[in-house]
């Protein structure tokens, strides 16, 4: 058994297909526009295959820590790379590597999200969406007032580049926004991220609209999509089920600290 960097795209990329919706976001980020802001740590079983990844993600304001595998595997990857790790992270997890995570951190609180997923096929169309509008570098000042709503969201403005967010517009201010938070047409996955409606707002059907033309855009590249949602948050799971999403997992999500 071993614990080492990975770099090998293609390795990397065979253990990640196995479950394409619950490591969404983790092949998005083999994209080129995102690779580059990524480590990845391999455990190696006694065979050398590897069984089990940490991604350490450094393309927003906080890193933000990823596991894929059993939690036996990410009990081995966290002992043999928590000195390479920063202090401070935003982690994404398995309910199944909490106990792993908190030999090496502390925290205050870990949230509960789900993992929806749907393909092209099961894709519904969700009403008009003929006020939804592209955003470009030009809407980044609107855009970072009406992220002011939603303090938690991963919003860089470099994200605009993809060509994937859209919103709507009233007395011109920005909403409702949908967006991507990672793309890749090799893996044939896309990940949606910073869906925000401004809270003077909701109950109107825009962010339903925002990413019914989101996925309007990515299903010509991509068959597969997925997102994340609070758990408690039974208006966006039913909205997004009407899209035709299906629940795949659950995951914890919060920031962490190392232990003194």
């Amino acid at each position: 058994m071993s614990v080492k960097l990975v770099e090998d795209k293609d390795e990397l990329r065979r253990f990640l297909q196995k479950k394409p919706y619950q490591n969404a976001y983790l092949l998005g980020d083999l994209d080129p526009q995102f690779f580059p802001f990524c480590k990845w740590f391999g455990f190696y079983d006694d065979d050398d295959e590897l069984a089990g990844l940490v991604l350490l993600y450094h393309g927003l304001r906080v890193p933000v820590l990823i596991t894929s595998g059993d939690a036996e595997c990410i009990q081995h990857l966290l002992h043999g790379i928590v000195l390479q790790l920063p202090r401070q992270l935003y982690c994404h997890i398995s309910p199944t590597h909490r106990h792993a995570l908190s030999l090496y951190f502390r925290w205050n609180e870990l949230k509960s999200t789900l993992r929806m997923g749907i393909d092209a096929a099961s894709f519904r169309e969700g009403g008009d969406t003929s006020a939804v509008l592209p955003l470009s570098h030009a809407d980044t000042a609107g855009i970072m007032q009406l992220y002011r709503h939603y303090p938690d969201n991963f919003f860089e403005p470099y994200q605009l580049e993809s060509g994937y967010y859209f919103g709507i517009r009233e007395a011109d201010e920005i909403v409702s926004i949908a967006g991507i938070h990672a793309v890749s047409v090799v893996d044939d996955i896309a990940a949606i991220g910073n869906v925000v409606t401004h809270p003077d707002h909701r109950r109107k059907g825009y962010s339903r609209a925002c990413t019914t033309r989101l996925l309007q855009a990515l299903f010509p590249i991509v068959s597969r999509v997925a997102l994340n949602v609070r758990e408690e948050n039974a208006t966006a799971i039913q909205a997004f089920s009407r899209l035709g999403f299906q629940k795949q997992a659950s995951f914890l999500e919060g920031t962490i600290e190392k232990h003194d």
